[in-house]
This record gives structure tokens, sequence and C-alpha cells, in this order.
């Protein structure tokens, strides 16, 4: 009996040498998922439990045992096995890490872009877009224009349906120069020019357009524009709001009907390579009052600001004149010309699906 124990004793050391140089009870190929994981044995086809807590328990098992231990858990061969496994090489990485592992890693920060901040309060570069020179000339031209309009009840009754096109690009530029960060010396006046433009408009506009009392009513309203525009503040001035939308400032309408004489002008003034160097001055003039009038387009007191197909006509329109201004600066009228085709064109898409006026 002696000798018996003595024998299961050596087959139990070749057991645990066995398991010892195999890798601790599986190949390298084995992995482990979590404590608890079961697996089973590459040889002999018998299965056993991983224990939980890495203690082994006796419990009441009516298989063969010695000292308690099952002899199922040892190989058939358990030399052989030993002699087979060869050594073991743990398979980590330089950290320590068991590769095959997932650990969870901490989510990656993504940055978010900041977006473009537009100007303070949404207000547009104006001096991008129109000089105060071209804003001046453009005024002094209406200026000559209206008086000769204006200068007897006859010319008056004659040409009343041309002075609110005149009167409310007046509008317009006193607004843009309100807004415009550069400075002119009847800017802190310009609200008042706006507002005596629009009731020359109204009143031209009105059913009872002709006759004496509206040539005095539009005569006198645009002699306190001259006086304004000399730096000399008219007695009796209408009170007039500091802000105002452009919507308020300048129909649109009328705005449509500039733009369409500017581009006959051009067509009949500078379509030509002569013609547009003997006119490049005042062909510069007008691609910048182009330019502003497209711009206040896109405002949103005129209601189509969320329109993205008139806004890009606008947009396009905008920058093809200004293009246009630095064509004529380099007296480069083949530039010119063909930015002023497409500047007709936008204006005639534009005509087609928004026609106002």
């Amino acid at each position: 009996m002696t000798q018996q124990k003595s024998n299961w004793l050596c087959l139990f050391v070749a057991a645990g040498l066995a398991f010892s140089l195999a890798g601790c009870g599986g190949s390298s190929e084995d992995s482990s998922e979590g404590d608890g994981a079961s697996s089973s044995s590459g040889k002999g086809g018998d299965e056993r439990s991983a224990s939980t807590g890495g203690s082994s328990k006796k419990g009441n098992d009516d298989r063969p045992n010695v000292d308690g231990i099952p002899i199922n858990v040892f190989f058939p061969e358990p030399l052989a096995v030993a002699a087979e496994s060869g050594e073991v090489v743990a398979a980590t990485t330089p950290n320590g890490e068991v590769p095959g592992a997932n650990p969870v890693a901490p989510p990656e920060t993504v940055e978010t872009p900041e977006e473009p901040k537009p100007a303070a309060g949404g207000a547009v570069a104006w001096n991008e877009v129109i000089t105060v020179d071209v804003l001046k000339d453009e005024l002094k031209s209406i200026r000559l224009l209206l008086q000769q309009r204006l200068s007897t009840l006859a010319s008056y009754n004659s040409s009343y349906l041309e002075i609110p096109i005149f009167a409310t690009t007046m509008s317009l530029m006193a607004e843009v120069a309100r807004r415009h960060p550069d400075d002119v010396s009847w800017k802190k006046n310009a609200k008042y020019i706006r507002d005596l433009g629009v009731s020359m408009v109204a009143v031209c506009s009105s059913s009872d357009a002709r006759g004496r009392k509206s040539y005095d009513e539009v005569n006198g309203a645009f002699l306190k524009i001259c006086s304004i525009l000399d730096n000399n503040m008219p007695a009796e001035l209408p009170e007039a709001e500091e802000d105002s939308d452009f919507l308020s400032s300048a129909d649109m309408g009328y705005l449509m009907k500039r733009l369409e004489r500017g581009m006959q002008w051009m067509q009949n003034n500078a379509g030509s390579e002569d013609a547009f160097k003997e006119n490049v001055a005042m062909a510069k003039r007008e691609v910048g009052v182009f330019a502003a009038i497209a711009q206040a387009f896109a405002d949103e007191s005129y209601g189509y600001s969320d329109d993205e197909e008139f806004t890009g006509h606008a947009f396009e329109m905008r920058d093809a004149s200004s293009q246009m201004s630095k064509a004529a600066d380099g007296n480069d009228f083949g530039t010119f010309d063909e930015l002023r085709s497409k500047v007709d064109q936008k204006c005639t898409q534009c005509h087609m699906t928004f026609r106002t006026g």
C-alpha cells in the first residue's frame, strides 16, 4: 500500500510539472475573458471546472481519488505531455499588458472648430462695398439731375415719374453713409437726407403728383437736402429717427429701375474700349452704386434674406460689381466688359423670378 501511494505521488508530481510547463492549464491560444471563465483541456477530452476563488475544496465525490483529489484531473501520460510542451514564454507587451485584452480607452477629445464669427451685430463692411468717394460722387450726380428736373414747374411735370428713381437712390446713399465706417462731413445729418428723399418719392408716386402743390413740396424737400450736403442746416426740419431699415429708406422697385438705367448707360457709354476709357470714372461710380444696391437687397427688411436663390443673385452681382471697379482702376476693358455681361445676366435672372415694381 505504501508503494502504491508512492507511485500515485510520483504521478501527481509529474502531472503538476506538466501543468506548470504547459502554461497552467492551456496553450497560448486559450484566451481568458475574465474571472470565472470556463476552459477545456486540449488532451484527453475530459472537462474540468476552474475555481472562482483560486482555492480548492473537497466535496462528496465518489470518483476514484488520491487523498481526495480525483484521478481524472491528471493527463493519461503526464511525463510525455511535459516533454512535448517545451518552454512556455509569457506573451506580454513591453508595458506588461496581455495582448488580446481590450481595456476601455478614454474617449478621444474631438475639438470642434470655432465657427467664423460674424461682424458685430451682423453689420456689413460697407467700406468694402462702396467707398465714400463713390458715394459722394453719386449724390453729386443725383443733385445735378434733380436740379434740372426741378428748375421749373413745367420741367417737373414732364419728369416727375423719373424723380422717385433719383430720390430713392439718394435716400439709399444717405442710409449707407450713416452706416459706413468712414466719415463724411454731413454724416450726422444723413438721417434727414434719407427721410427727405423718402418724402419726395411719396409725393411723386401719389395720384396727384402733377401740379404746383406737389412741385413745391418736392422742390422744398430737395432744397433742404442741398443745404445739408453743403453743411448748412436748414430750419424747420422734420423729425427723423436715427436708425432705419432699407425697406423704409429705399423702395426696391425704384432701386431695380436704377439698376436698369445704369446697365443701359454702361452699354451706351462703356460698351467699347474707347468709350470705356473715356468714361472710366463714371463707369467706376456706376458699378460702386450697383454693389451698394445689391448688398442692400440682401437686407432682411426686404424679406428675401432667407431666400438663398435671391441672395445668391444679389451677392454675385455685388461681387462682380466690385471686380468691375478694380478693372476700371486698371483700365482693363476686357475684364470690365465680361463682368458687365455677368451682372446683366444676374439682373435678368432675378427679374424673371422676383420681379418687383
